[in-house]
């Protein structure tokens, strides 16, 4: 089961590719409708201008936009429990095709009964294409999950220093 959104956006793309590690709160806060709508469009679309700059500036703090524009990345929700971190079952890939969303942890859809499994298998196709990754799996779950793993393995490997 899962939630799955294909988003597309009128911002212009940056070629910066990186994947950035948010906490669970954060990940929630950027699908609000009001962030939504600073995260895909330039216009206010109703919203005060110090609202728009104010929710412009979260997406400049964690990485998302850089120069007014949309940052190829992905976007991985971790949880922090005790003394470790978990990285969650969910994603956000800023492509070249728009927004995509997965988060596995929901309950909206079942594979079988899916309205949007063409535009699921677009999504994966597109994320794995742009990470380089050949993911597995029988049904669609099974296959973003993999993806998921997979990318996670790769970050990990790949963390040296984190900024504090």
């Amino acid at each position: 089961m899962c939630d799955y959104r294909l988003i597309k956006y009128d911002r212009p793309l940056k070629k910066t590719e990186r994947v950035l590690l948010v906490n669970r709160e954060i990940f929630n806060k950027i699908f609000d409708e009001k962030y939504l709508k600073v995260l895909v469009s330039q216009n206010r679309n109703g919203l005060s201008k110090s609202y728009y700059y104010y929710i412009l500036d979260f997406y400049k703090s964690i990485g998302i936009i850089e120069d007014n524009a949309l940052t190829a990345s992905i976007i991985i929700p971790f949880i922090a429990e005790n003394d470790k971190i978990v990285l969650d079952k969910a994603l956000l890939g800023v492509t070249k095709n728009g927004l995509v969303l997965i988060d596995l942890n929901s309950n909206k859809y079942e594979c079988e009964t899916c309205p949007v499994k063409a535009e699921c298998k677009y999504g994966v196709k597109n994320v794995a294409s742009q990470l380089r990754i050949k993911p597995k799996g029988r049904t669609l779950n099974e296959i973003w999950n993999n993806l998921i793993s997979q990318l996670t393995k790769k970050v990990i490997n790949k963390v040296v220093m984190v900024k504090v």
